[in-house]
């Protein structure tokens, strides 16, 4: 049995949409207030051809990857997609990810393009769509807790695992408070997760693909630091890097924009730079991945509606 998208229509999703749009903007305004512009011009002023040309190549590698990664899951719950549609359809997804707000429409309306014609229909392609999304989540979430076991042992004065143990039972309280929701919406899904996951060479591949695409947005950002002038190490981009990344998670603005920056000038000072070093080399970020998903804009006009 296939998912259904969410009710548009949900008072919660409205709700979970108005509160993350609204932060976003007041992040955005607190990074603009708080913001010495002069420093950060400088920082990308510096940017180099090689930087950005680098930058983009990485941009079209994690596109092409999680293409083939929805591609692999979409054909292990039985929809068929070939592989330039995937390519293609991502593409497109990515670039109107990027322009509209809340950060997921480019991929509801990769579910409803990618509806299969065999007659599973919309269904079938929105739980490929989140279960290729939730692949990368997994990953994402693997890198975040291999940074936190990095940081330093005090974080702004408070012990490093009083801090990981209250995350802990945050994220267990949420647990508890969606598994109903889950458990009402997702029921059927077992066969569909166990098929995409936990089939012969499944886990194998969506780790292999999943890790090798949350590893190259980490290259992504330790290019446009360097790039900017605040080179960061290995270590230190994955205590600080991952984070910033998780808040794109967030159904909030546009791509990422404000809450990423925030999250940066927050977490740079900690790795040794200042919060206008980290904010430049967000603004890079966001800059080189909207550049990068550039072709979607053409296929936006030129691809037919399935």
């Amino acid at each position: 049995m296939a998912i259904t998208l969410l009710d548009e229509r949900s008072p919660i999703l409205k709700l979970v949409r108005i509160f993350g749009t609204a932060l976003a903007l007041v992040l955005a305004a607190w990074v603009v207030w708080q913001t010495d512009w002069s420093i950060v011009l400088k920082s990308l002023s510096s940017v180099s051809l090689v930087h950005l040309s680098a930058g983009l190549l990485l941009v079209q590698f994690q596109i092409c990857m999680s293409a083939f990664r929805w591609r692999y899951t979409a054909l292990s719950i039985g929809q068929p997609i070939g592989k330039w549609q995937a390519v293609r359809e991502y593409y497109l997804s990515t670039g109107l990810n990027q322009l509209l707000p809340g950060g997921v429409a480019g991929d509801a309306i990769r579910a409803y393009r990618g509806r299969a014609q065999d007659g599973s229909g919309l269904a079938r392609s929105a739980t490929s769509v989140i279960l290729e999304r939730l692949s990368g989540q997994i990953a994402l979430l693997m890198f975040v807790l291999m940074g936190l076991l990095l940081w330093p042992d005090r974080i702004y004065g408070t012990n490093k695992w009083a801090v990981l143990a209250l995350v802990g039972v945050l994220l267990a309280a949420l647990c508890l408070a969606v598994l109903p929701v889950i458990r009402t919406r997702f029921t059927g899904l077992a066969n569909d997760l166990s098929a995409a996951f936990c089939s012969v060479g499944a886990a194998g591949y969506q780790l292999t693909t999943s890790v090798l695409i949350v590893a190259s947005y980490i290259a992504l950002f330790m290019l446009c630091a360097d790039a900017t002038g605040g080179a960061l190490t290995i270590g230190a981009a994955l205590m600080v890097v991952p984070l910033c990344l998780l808040t794109m998670v967030l159904p909030s603005g546009f791509g990422g924009w404000g809450t990423r920056e925030a999250a940066a000038a927050a977490l740079w000072p900690m790795v040794g730079y200042t919060p206008d070093q980290g904010i430049a080399a967000s603004l890079l970020y966001g800059a080189v991945a909207m550049l990068g998903a550039a072709p979607s804009l053409m296929l936006l006009f030129t691809s037919k509606d399935r």
